[in-house]
This record gives C-alpha cells, structure tokens and sequence, in this order.
C-alpha cells in the first residue's frame, strides 16, 4: 500500500461514516468459519467466540504481552500463572429486526460490531444487540479517532518494553481473563484520560491505549499505529 501522507490511508476508508469500511479485513477470520445452519444464536454463539479467540492470539503477540511477562509486580505474575480458561460463551441476541451477523459487517464494519457485542456483559451471558448500541460504539470509536489521527512529534524510536501505566496492564490481566467487558470499560475511563493530553507520538501511554484498541479494533488500531510510526504500514487490506 502506497504511504499517503494526507487524509486517510484509503481513499475509501472514513472513520466518519456509519457503514463499512471499519475492520472488514478482519471479517474473514471469523465470518468464514461460522456455521451455516438458520439458528441464529449458534452462529453469534460462534461469532463471540471466534472474536474472544482472536484477541487473546492478537494480545499474545503484542508488545503489551511481553511487557507484562516482565513486569515485577507480584499481582500480574500471579494473573498469568493462573490465568482461565475460556469461558463458556452464550450468544448474542439480535434485536431491533437485525437480520444477521453478515448484514451488520457490511454496515458497520468488525471494529464497531465487537466492541458492542463484547461490551458490557460477560462471554458468559448473552448479550442483547440493539441498534442503539452499534450508534454509540461509533460514536466512541469517532471520538478515539478525532483525538489520535493527527499526532504531533517524531515517533518513539522502540516501542515501550515495559508498559508505563497500572492502567494498562490491569486491562491486559482483564484481557488475559477473559473478562473482555470489564476491558472496555476500563480502555474507557482509561481514553477519558489521555484526552487532557494532545495525541503525541512520544507518548508511550498512548501507545499503549491503541495497542489494547487495536485487539478490539483491529481495522482501526493497525492505522493509529501506523500513525504514530510504531508500524510501517497499515498492512490490513478491506475485503
């Protein structure tokens, strides 16, 4: 993909838009492999546990991981030596005459879809999915955007080897856990933070913030990064 200095790295992908183009790359991960039979809740069952899967691979190949590895606090050791096992993952219930998984994709991209139905509840219970909650993570996601897309000063010449926020690595134990609700609301209060803060390349809390984003968000993560310099590329293609 040729380096587009202005605007976006497509000519085509705009985080100001409620249809497409957010993580449909990554559609083909999980929507691929779901189950063909007409019940709706075995294929969101599916879904949710296909998107659980990819973030625990995404978030062990993550610099974050490594750090927490290192870390000498005696809490996060601990969280990794007794980390749990997948829980049992119950299905999303689509509401508001939501047809299907394949539908919401296409209007609303991967990065908005799993941050609404992994939001607020656990894997363990099921999640209702209403047209209100799909808006909203948009919105959030628009807010992330506006403030990071535009960062200021040279790029971090090495990612962070230790994570530099409490913050941070309590989100990658909730990761790590499983608890992945418990994850976004704490990568929430966590934004409403570095909000007082202009986006900054040398800001190795915010890298941090969109490295955690970016398990959730892969579309839009990956593109952050490449901004902040910490990729060299967004090397994610739409489908």
């Amino acid at each position: 993909m040729a380096v587009i200095h202005t605007g976006y790295a497509s000519p085509t992908y705009n985080p100001h838009s409620l249809s497409r183009r957010w993580g449909l790359f990554f559609s083909g991960r999980i929507l691929n492999h779901l189950p063909n039979e007409q019940a709706p809740n075995r294929q969101t069952r599916a879904f949710r546990s296909q998107l659980a899967k990819w973030i625990q691979t995404d978030f062990q190949q993550s610099f974050l991981a490594s750090a927490s590895q290192t870390q000498a606090y005696h809490k996060i050791t601990h969280a990794r030596a007794t980390a749990s096992c997948p829980p049992d993952i119950a299905p999303v219930l689509l509401k508001d005459d939501i047809s299907s998984l394949d539908d919401l994709v296409k209007e609303t991209g991967i990065d908005v879809l799993a941050l609404a139905v992994l939001a607020d509840v656990p894997l363990n219970r099921p999640r209702n999915l209403e047209l209100e909650d799909l808006v909203a993570q948009w919105r959030w996601l628009r807010l992330v955007w506006s403030h990071f897309s535009r960062p200021e000063g040279t790029p971090l010449t090495d990612r962070p080897s230790v994570a530099p926020s409490a913050d941070v690595m309590s989100i990658a134990r909730q990761i790590e856990q499983y608890r992945l609700n418990i994850a976004l609301a704490e990568l929430r209060i966590m934004f409403q933070y570095l909000q007082k803060a202009p986006a900054n390349r040398q800001n190795a809390l915010q890298l941090c913030f969109i490295e955690l984003l970016r398990l959730f968000c892969p579309y839009i993560g990956h593109e952050l990064l490449y901004r902040y310099g910490a990729i060299k590329s967004p090397d994610q293609t739409e489908s």
